[in-house]
């Protein structure tokens, strides 16, 4: 995984812990990460317990990293 797939997975990663899910396009994930940010940090410095939530996110991203293999490899035509 390079710098730019570690960035993305870290505001994914930042998005699920907000918004409880990943099935937003990559744009509009991208867009929202600082402010999502800044909500965690807060709610975070205020006592909200983000490990639960961030459990199931690795679950989530692998699933995500799936799926879009997936597609990519239907759009490029093959079986």
């Amino acid at each position: 995984m390079d710098a730019n797939d570690e960035e993305i997975k870290e505001a994914y990663r930042i998005f699920y812990l907000i918004k409880g899910h990943i099935d937003s396009p990559e744009t509009t994930v991208m867009s929202s990460y600082n402010s999502y940010f800044r909500r965690a940090w807060q709610s975070g410095s205020d006592g909200a317990p983000h490990y639960e939530k961030e459990d199931g996110f690795e679950e989530a991203w692998a699933k995500k990293i799936e799926e879009d293999t997936i597609e990519k490899v239907a759009n490029l035509g093959y079986d």
